[in-house]
This record gives C-alpha cells, structure tokens and sequence, in this order.
C-alpha cells in the first residue's frame, strides 16, 4: 500500500515529508489523536484520544518509537477551538503508557 504524503518525524515537532512511502515495509502500529508536548520529558510526547470529548484517554510515547506520521484535517468545536489531529505509526513492540482520568469519589455518590 503506497501513500503519497507520509510525514516522517526526527524531531516530534519538526515534519519532513517523504513522498510514496511504502507502510508494508515496516512493522507498526497507527494511532490516531492529538499528539502533545510531554509535561516534564523531553524524550517522550502524549497522544490525546478524542481529544473534544468528555471521556478521553492519553498514551505517553517515546519519541524515538514514532516511524512515522500522517496529518488528518483540523477539526474545531464551537466551544473547545481547534485540535492538530493526526495518525502516529509506532513500532511494533514499542512499550506506552496509557492513561485515563477519572473522579475520586464512591460510586454512590456519583450516581446520587
């Protein structure tokens, strides 16, 4: 499978474009977010999942894993602005941490 406009990153906030990269010679994994700065690692960025919605997820990433990356069109809320979204390739065995926010309170409190 060829694609015509793959961005490969050296550096997460430098993109250089490679035509014609061909996705079947290397072994990843796509995931698809808003990519962001790392609050305290240099070496590392997280991927916000649905990244205008209430309920998301965020996956920490090591730079060094990205093989390469697809930019999809910006999508804007009347509310939230805009949001970079894009697909990141991570290699294959790469390890990421994943990481879901949620309240600490007791379950019946919640639905009270």
């Amino acid at each position: 499978m060829k694609c015509t406009d793959i961005m490969v990153k050296d550096d997460f906030l430098s993109i250089e474009k490679y035509k014609n990269v061909n996705k079947s010679d290397v072994k990843a994994i796509a995931f698809t977010g808003s990519p962001g700065r790392h609050p305290y690692e240099e070496d590392k960025f997280v991927l916000i999942l649905n990244p205008l919605s209430d309920n998301t997820e965020f996956i920490e990433f090591n730079k060094s894993d990205i093989v390469y990356i697809e930019e999809l069109p910006t999508i804007s809320s009347k509310n939230k602005g805009s949001v970079s979204i894009k697909i990141v390739w991570i290699k294959e065995g790469a390890i990421a941490v994943k990481m879901t926010p949620f309240v600490i309170a007791k379950t019946s409190t919640i639905y009270d």
